[in-house]
């Protein structure tokens, strides 16, 4: 993991090369890809970890939701009340293409692990990823704020 600026104060993971398509699981939560798509803490604190995603929807209709679990103790941080919703396409199922970002505000008491997950809430979820190729790569990064 590099680390920018000083000390721990900020940290950007580099996602190792391109990594595909990671889809969506339909109904249920899960973790995308444990080795790359994480916040690994270093210390106690309070943290905003940010999420800058590529979500591709193709020809389905749907949205994709996500959340952020805790490896310490598998609970999703702040429940249903930090759930987000990304990208939505309803009725006329094309190509889609977005890039989002989501901040989440954690403190942890020691160093800790967060996975990013998520939830396709559309039975053809196969079509609702996350991206990334030549064009472009979602990106976790995380800073101390206390």
């Amino acid at each position: 993991m590099a680390l920018l600026g000083g000390g721990y104060s900020w940290s950007m993971p580099i996602i190792g090369g391109y990594v595909g398509n990671i889809t969506s699981t339909y109904g249920s939560w899960a973790s995308y890809n444990t080795t790359y798509y994480k916040w690994s803490l270093p210390a106690a604190g309070t943290y905003m970890l940010i999420a800058h995603l590529r979500v591709r929807a193709w020809g389905s209709t749907g949205f994709t939701k996500f959340r952020v679990l805790r490896a310490s103790d598998s609970n999703a941080v702040g429940g249903t009340d930090d759930v987000k919703m990304g990208f939505e396409q309803n009725n006329n199922a094309s190509q889609v293409n977005a890039q989002l970002a989501f901040r989440w505000d954690v403190t942890c008491t020691g160093a800790d692990t967060f996975y990013l997950q998520g939830q396709a809430m559309v039975t053809d979820s196969s079509n609702h990823s996350l991206q990334c190729d030549a064009n472009g790569r979602p990106e976790l990064f995380w800073e101390r704020i206390n």
